[in-house]
């Protein structure tokens, strides 16, 4: 049905030359070499040709894609989000109609596709070299790339895109087309097809972390940048003012940090795919020219002067430590600041039901008391964890672990007790609800 035959008036001698040419002749053009910050997704040769896919009816429009392949290391799917930035196909438009690059998402029902975007039109030859098509389209990870048939008038030629025929490749099919916001499951399905067709991805720019995490505000700071795809950087910022300089390297980046007033930005990189999504680990302290500094002898104690927690109810962590610096399932982003260098203890308290006792204490429900009036008491739960804070706005991921056990379900406080010159502090807390 979607083979290679005589639909064409004069395609069946031209189609014997196109096989018998790409037998003798691998001229096929390719894309430009991946760099440490792209990948080619789909064929990484479209320069073969064993068998075709087509439109033949007038006003014929389909759209086709990879949705497996046995080939090891080949990317069936989009590995990371990014930008398409070129794509190639194997293809004969023979002067009745166009191509153009689909993306698609797979639903989460694994059988639906959603049509995501599409690329300009383009038309091809038989014997054009496959050229590279220049394009610029985000794509997020585990999207597909398809390609769209549309035959615009002539119902005696057709839209031909080629393939080759492994054993364990299969091609989805919708004889209607997948237009842009539509949902659908393939029309038909193709056994042992790999398309001709494959897109370049610039791979978006990743932050896993910031060395030193603050410096001055006025700026001149050498900071190293970890993470990954970084390469590519076309520009670093810092709160959104761009950096004095920078170097990089796939996994690092050096760059000189701008001036800027005191408190915690995000530093993120920009690249061919797109701007690094902002995280705790990319987090970059201001300190002003009065902090920064650990307090000698006599200075003054510590102090935070405010703490929150977001969410406020949440659930625990099954296993791993109290604190974290990047996003998780579990847990709450926890939020205090500083008003000088310090040392942080965290400890939580428990709110536990009780009843009134003699000089206004609180002790716990007994028999003998059950008549007495109802209060609250607050119960420290064992263990503690200890943060290094800035001066100026700190934040982490409380998992709801504490010495090793997770909390459970109930009403707690998080107090944070600053540490400095050998003096403790003054405190704040925060409530927070564990949830099942």
């Amino acid at each position: 049905m979607y083979r290679a035959g005589s639909a064409r008036t004069n395609g069946a001698a031209r189609r014997v030359v196109v096989v018998v040419a790409t037998g003798v002749c691998l001229g096929w053009v390719l894309a430009p070499a991946a760099s440490a910050t792209t990948v080619t997704i789909g064929a990484l040769d479209v320069s073969g040709a064993q068998g075709n896919v087509n439109c033949f009816n007038a006003a014929c429009s389909r759209t086709f894609a990879q949705l497996s392949q046995p080939t090891p290391g080949t990317l069936l799917s989009a590995p990371a989000d990014g930008v398409l930035t070129g794509w190639q196909v194997h293809a004969d438009t023979g002067g009745v109609g166009s191509l153009a690059l689909r993306v698609l998402r797979r639903d989460p029902d694994g059988v639906r596709f959603a049509g995501v975007a599409t690329s300009p039109q383009v038309t091809a030859s038989a014997m054009d070299g496959s050229p590279f098509h220049p394009v610029s389209i985000p794509v997020r990870a585990g999207e597909y790339i398809g390609v769209d048939i549309v035959q615009a008038a002539d119902p005696f030629d057709r839209v031909d895109v080629y393939f080759t025929e492994p054993a364990g490749a299969t091609a989805g099919i919708w004889t209607d087309g997948l237009p842009d916001g539509s949902l659908a499951a393939p029309s038909d399905t193709a056994s042992g097809i790999r398309l001709m067709l494959n897109a370049v991805e610039s791979l978006r720019p990743a932050v896993s972390g910031v060395s030193p995490a603050s410096g001055s505000t006025a700026g001149g700071q050498a900071v190293t940048i970890s993470g990954s795809d970084l390469d590519g950087a076309t520009g670093v910022s810092f709160g959104g003012a761009p950096a004095a300089s920078f170097t990089a390297s796939a996994t690092q980046i050096t760059a000189m940090a701008p001036a800027g007033p005191p408190g915690v930005v995000d530093v993120r990189v920009t690249g061919p795919g797109g701007v690094s999504p902002a995280t705790a680990a990319d987090a970059y302290a201001y300190v002003g020219s009065s902090g920064g500094a650990s307090p000698q002898g006599g200075a003054t104690v510590a102090a935070v002067r405010a703490e929150a927690l977001s969410p406020s109810a949440f659930r625990a962590a099954p296993r791993g430590p109290s604190a974290l610096a990047s996003k998780r399932s579990y847990g709450t982003r926890v939020t205090y600041t500083l008003d000088q260098v310090a040392n942080v203890r965290f400890t939580v308290v428990q709110r536990r039901a009780g009843r009134k006792a003699g000089g206004g204490r609180c002790v716990t429900r007994a028999k003998a008391n059950r008549r007495a009036g109802k209060c609250t008491r607050l119960v420290p739960v064992r263990g503690s964890f200890v943060r290094a804070g800035i001066s100026g706005v700190n934040r982490f991921r409380f998992t709801g672990r504490l010495a090793g056990r997770t909390l459970k379900p109930g009403s707690y406080r998080l107090v944070a007790t600053p540490r400095s010159g050998g003096k403790a502090g003054h405190s704040a807390h925060a409530a927070f609800r564990i949830i099942q």
